[in-house]
C-alpha cells in the first residue's frame, strides 16, 4: 500500500496511462472493428466498490480462497499467471480456469466496444491511484488560453478533461485522468501543459 501511495502522490494515474501492460492491451483491442459505445458517468464509481468489497472486505472477513476474491477472477492475472501456469504446469482445476477465461472473454468484448473499459469501471488499482490525482506531481492542466472547443474531452479514453489550476491547487481536477496526453496532442491552441 505504501508503494501504491508513493506512486499515486508522484504521478497519480500516470502509471495507468504509461506503465500498465493491460492498458496497452486494451488500446490494441479497441482498434478491433466492433460496435463502439459510451458508458454512463456513474459507472466510474463501480471500481471503488470492487476495491472495497472484492479486494479488502472479502479476504479480511472470509479468505483469499473465497471465489469472489478479486485476484481469483482478475482478467489481468488470468493472462499473466493462470493461463501460463495451466500450460506449463497443468491445471488441476479446469472448471475454475474456465470461469476465469469466461470473465476475460466478457471483458475483451466490452473493451473492444469502449476504450479502457477495465480502467474506468473495474480496476481496483485505478481506484486507489485516482484518489491521489488531486495531489499528483504530474498532471495535464488547461491554461488560460483554452477556448473550450472540447476537442480534449472528445479524444479522452476516460471521458474526462484536463484540470484547471486555481490559486495553487486544482479545481475540477478529474480523478479519472490517466495522463495519456491524448488531449495535449489534439489541442488546436496548445493550451494544455503538464504540471509538475
Amino acid at each position: 500500500m505504501g508503494g501504491i501511495a508513493l506512486a499515486g502522490v508522484l504521478a497519480g494515474r500516470f502509471l495507468c496511462g504509461w506503465a500498465c501492460p493491460f492498458g496497452f492491451f486494451q488500446e490494441l483491442l479497441y482498434k478491433v472493428p466492433y460496435v463502439k459505445f459510451r458508458v454512463p458517468e456513474w459507472t466510474r464509481f463501480i471500481k471503488y466498490g470492487v476495491f472495497a468489497v472484492m479486494v479488502v472486505a472479502i479476504p479480511i472477513i472470509l479468505s483469499t480462497d473465497f471465489p469472489l476474491f478479486f485476484c481469483r477472477l482478475c482478467p489481468v492475472a488470468t493472462i499473466e499467471s493462470a493461463v501460463p501456469w495451466a500450460i506449463i504446469r497443468g491445471s488441476t482445476d479446469l472448471s475454475w480456469l474456465a470461469v476465469r477465461l469466461s470473465v476475460l472473454f466478457a471483458l475483451i468484448i466490452l473493451v473492444m466496444g469502449h476504450r479502457r473499459f477495465f480502467c474506468k469501471v473495474i480496476c481496483p488499482l485505478g481506484a486507489c491511484l485516482s484518489v491521489f490525482n488531486r495531489f499528483a506531481a504530474i498532471f495535464p492542466e488547461q491554461t488560460l488560453d483554452c477556448t473550450q472547443c472540447r476537442s480534449c474531452s472528445r479524444v479522452c479514453p476516460m471521458q474526462t478533461e484536463p484540470g484547471k489550476r486555481a490559486f495553487g491547487s486544482f479545481a475540477e481536477l478529474p480523478e479519472e485522468c490517466i495522463s495519456c496526453l491524448a488531449c495535449q496532442e489534439t489541442c488546436p491552441t496548445e493550451s494544455i501543459r503538464i504540471w509538475g
